[in-house]
């Protein structure tokens, strides 16, 4: 008990006894120990937010980031600090927004909160898919969201960091835009994105156990989904679509197809990076010849396909449907070492592996 009678105050007790019945949480005591991990290599999204008000503020409550600083790491060519990031993203809103792009950003925002996810009990693999792809579900279940390793085997949080802050500003993330990310896995990325640039995000990923963790502690919206068939996603609404490390993971031919739906999901003019992508598994001329030739190949490749093939290949309906509805692209290839790290002369070791050869990245952009 508080001691309030023993206070003195000019308007006797009545003050302090109103504070005894404040509302006041204790997040984060109690927590299961499941939960130690979390405290330990997380932080609260909100302590550090370009968007202060406080319905946003509210909203943010139980989200989390891994702990990671650019300009400590030594392994990032950007090194702002989240201070720097926030206070510019906080400018370019005051000082850069105008009505007309907010009611238009507000209406897509509402678009984006109508989303409703697919029904996950339709989602089914070939055994090849699933072999590539189990890892992640065991580092899921095994709680891994909640750690610096993500869905990853090692500690990749700063380079992982590195890449959102160095994409975002390559692309141009604007306060208030709109980011799908495919393979969103924990859903760190988009945690980023909202705290640093207040971009809102919608977040795909096949690992149930990723997604779950992702719905309650990260920022976004986040579905458990078979990412190659893309139907149910509005077409046109994104001013961004970001993928890091998981498409390589598909076929070719799923890569074509999910590659040609998700730049239909992009607004006129949108851009998306596919990032980390392997040299040793899906050339950047093969990427070309599938989103630029796709017009000619496409549509003979479905003539051309049995009723077992069409159900093996997913991505085929939506595909089509994007070249139907007129979907041109422009497509760039960089290596990832000439995009993230501060010496491309120097990116050896462990730390640093996510840049070396054969790894690279593509920049689409919507054109029509």
């Amino acid at each position: 008990q508080y001691p309030s009678a023993l206070v003195p105050s000019p308007h006797g007790t009545q003050p302090y006894k109103e504070m005894l019945t404040w509302n006041r949480s204790l997040r984060p005591f109690p927590f299961h120990t499941s939960q130690f991990s979390l405290y330990t290599n997380m932080v609260p999204l909100r302590l550090m937010m370009c968007d202060a008000d406080p319905t946003v503020y509210s909203e943010m409550e139980n989200r989390f980031v891994p702990k990671a600083h650019l300009e400590n790491t030594g392994v990032c060519g950007i090194a702002y600090s989240d201070e720097l990031l926030v206070r510019r993203c906080r400018a370019r809103r005051k000082g850069g927004v105008t009505g007309e792009y907010l009611e238009e950003a507000s209406r897509r925002a509402q678009t984006l909160r109508e989303v409703k996810c697919p029904s996950s009990g339709s989602i089914s693999v070939d055994p090849e898919l699933h072999s590539k792809i189990s890892k992640y579900t065991e580092r899921g279940e095994a709680l891994h969201c909640s750690t610096h390793k993500g869905m990853w085997q090692a500690e990749m949080s700063d380079q992982h960091k590195c890449v959102l802050v160095s994409i975002a500003h390559f692309l141009g993330f604007r306060p208030g835009q709109l980011v799908f990310d495919w393979g969103s896995g924990c859903g760190h990325k988009l945690s980023w994105a909202k705290m640093l640039f207040d971009v809102n995000g919608l977040g795909l990923d096949i690992m149930s156990a990723a997604v779950a963790w992702a719905s309650v502690h990260s920022a976004g919206t986040f579905c458990h989904a078979d990412g190659r068939d893309l139907r149910w996603v509005p077409d046109g609404l994104f001013d961004f679509v970001i993928s890091y490390a998981a498409i390589y993971h598909l076929s070719k031919i799923d890569q074509c197809h999910t590659g040609l739906q998700l730049v239909g999901k992009l607004r006129v003019g949108g851009k998306a990076f596919l990032g980390w992508n392997r040299g040793d598994v899906m050339t950047n001329w093969e990427w070309m010849t599938c989103l630029r030739g796709s017009k000619f190949t496409l549509p003979q490749e479905a003539a051309d396909a049995s009723e077992e093939e069409r159900e093996r290949l997913p991505g085929l309906p939506g595909a089509l449907a994007a070249l139907a509805a007129g979907v041109e692209v422009d497509v760039e290839a960089v290596e990832d070492g000439f995009l993230f790290p501060r010496d491309v002369t120097n990116v050896q070791g462990n730390e640093s592996f996510l840049f070396q050869y054969p790894s690279y990245s593509l920049i689409l952009t919507r054109i029509a």
